[in-house]
């Protein structure tokens, strides 16, 4: 089975194991890869990989996660928070240094690259509310931080309370 070379051991063993296979940990990056054809017959496919294709698909194509190196990380921070800042001073292009809304969807567009970033993130956020954007731009999440995205996104629905009333006869009865 062909695996794109940007795919880790731990990026195979993680979609592996969102199928509910279990891997050998121990086992090296080639012994999976070989190991594959016969483990993905055992597969219990989910919403984000629905079928064999889907698989398939997800391992011939590149990694979503992207490794960054420091400078490059520096460049993504700083692009995302000229862009936080732009959207906190209220859209003003002067103020943060941009001289026009191409300017900023071109870092907008730079940076959306790296989706698991939490700041980048915001920024986009941030940056779809603006009314002059030239175009509505999406992160590019990995399915890991989907995952744990939608974990939180469960827990904190769970940790809100619900306000809900009753209309009736009650007997309340005090001590």
């Amino acid at each position: 089975m062909n695996i794109h070379k940007t795919h880790s051991k731990k990026d195979i063993l993680s979609i592996l194991q969102s199928l509910n296979i279990l891997v050998d940990h121990k086992l090296s990056k080639r012994e999976i890869i070989e190991l594959l054809p016969k483990i993905i017959e055992n597969a219990e496919y989910t919403k984000s990989i629905p079928h064999l294709t889907a698989l398939k698909d997800l391992f011939i194509s590149p990694s979503l996660k992207k490794r960054l190196s420091v400078e490059k990380k520096n460049l993504v921070m700083i692009k995302s928070k000229k862009i936080i800042n732009f959207a906190t001073n209220n859209f003003d292009m002067i103020q943060i240094g941009y001289s026009n809304p191409h300017e900023v969807h071109n870092d907008a567009l730079f940076i959306h690259h790296y989706g698991d970033i939490p700041t980048v993130r915001r920024a986009l956020k941030l940056y779809n509310t603006y009314n002059m954007k030239v175009g509505h731009i999406n992160p590019i999440i990995s399915l890991d931080i989907q995952h744990t995205l939608l974990e939180k996104e469960k827990i904190k629905e769970m940790k809100n309370p619900k306000f809900g009333y009753r209309t009736g006869k009650f007997i309340l009865k005090f001590n």
